[in-house]
């Protein structure tokens, strides 16, 4: 699988309807809401690098080519929950919808580090142009699902919903909740807030 996003990239070189990188920093903060023993409030940093590739294939839209990093620390206890490096390649399925596939490596704290397969499901439905000073306002809603290569099983189940606003053509900030089922071990309900810059 990982041959074949390099394949992906190699091509996405050659094609002539190409867009210009775009480089992001995400930065989120996680508070767990249970309030159970196995609490996991946590600071996510996400750096990654995108583009949209017009392949020789019959599609009507590009496909997005991501290289990315990620890190999760818990602050309770103090330690890095895990690191992922991984690539995406995704596709918008309609104007409200996109559906990614990545291939991660996963520093992990608490377990051997792994090979990771996550699906991605993302909606996005704009709710309104202006307001209190934001560009746009959307409502959104997610599903990450997680294949660890190790285990040779799904991991993690990961879904949510919330509010993001464009404060400037560079910044986004958002508000959400984020249920994470770990399938084989304690569930956490999280409210989350971020803010992502396009640089």
């Amino acid at each position: 699988m990982l041959l074949c996003y390099v394949y992906l990239f190699s091509v996405c070189q050659e094609a002539q309807c190409a867009e210009p990188l775009t480089i992001s920093a995400t930065g989120s903060l996680r508070v767990d809401v249970q309030g159970k023993d196995s609490k996991e409030d946590q600071v996510v940093v996400r750096f990654s690098a995108d583009t949209e590739k017009a392949l020789c294939v019959p599609l009507n839209n590009p496909i997005r080519l991501s290289l990315f990093t990620e890190t999760r620390y818990n602050y309770e206890p103090a330690q890095w929950s895990r690191v992922e490096v991984g690539c995406e390649a995704g596709y918008r399925l309609c104007t409200w919808l996109y559906a990614g596939e990545s291939i991660q490596y996963a520093l992990l704290e608490c377990e051997p580090d792994t090979l990771e397969a996550e699906t991605r499901l993302l909606g996005l439905l704009p709710i309104g142009k202006s307001f209190f000073g934001c560009n746009r306002l959307n409502l959104y809603c997610f599903e990450e699902w997680t294949f660890g290569f190790r285990r040779g099983q799904a991991t993690r189940n990961e879904v949510g919903v919330g509010c993001s606003a464009s404060l400037t053509e560079h910044a986004t900030v958002a508000l959400g909740w984020r249920h994470v089922d770990r399938i084989h071990d304690f569930d956490s309900d999280q409210i989350e807030c971020s803010i992502r810059y396009v640089f």
